[in-house]
């Protein structure tokens, strides 16, 4: 197969999974008690889950591609006209994005508060993570879509 699942959605889908699990570490493991799993492990968690998609999402795309050309036979396209995943990816894009600006506004508030360092931090690394998610979401969607519809209109 021209997209291989173990290269892209398998590595992805670890990736997203480890990151999942990293990224709340420090919000429910006490500063003093996070050593390793602190900021540091936040941070690399919000690399993982940003990877993760960007692999799971090259993937889908790398197969798309290949049913349009005709390398593959498989019903993706199908699928993805059939549930209108368009919209879906554009909605749920719009609010990854909007939930990390919204998290940002709080870092902001707790900035003004002066809540400490950590704290903004870690609401920092948080909406970042949602604003890039959001956006990737949102041309991953389109990408697809742009596939799915050069496979329906039989250009090859």
């Amino acid at each position: 197969m021209l997209a291989p699942n173990w290269l892209f959605l398998y590595l992805g889908c670890a990736l997203l999974a480890a990151g999942v699990l990293a990224v709340p570490m420090p919000l429910v493991i006490p500063s003093e008690m996070g050593g390793p799993l602190d900021l540091y492990g936040m941070l690399f968690g919000a690399a993982f889950v940003i990877l993760g998609a960007q692999l799971v999402g090259f993937y889908l795309s790398a197969h798309a591609f290949c049913e349009a050309t005709g390398l593959i036979e498989g019903g993706l396209c199908a699928h993805w006209q059939k549930y209108r995943a368009l919209e879906a990816c554009l909605a749920t894009g719009f609010a990854l994005a909007m939930a990390g600006l919204g998290v940002g506004v709080w870092s902001l508030f707790a900035w003004i508060a002066d809540s400490g360092v950590e704290t903004r931090l870690r609401l920092l690394v948080i909406a970042v993570m949602l604003i890039v998610l959001g956006t990737q979401t949102v041309f991953q969607g389109f990408l697809a879509s742009l596939l799915a519809n050069q496979h329906d209109s039989g250009a090859h």
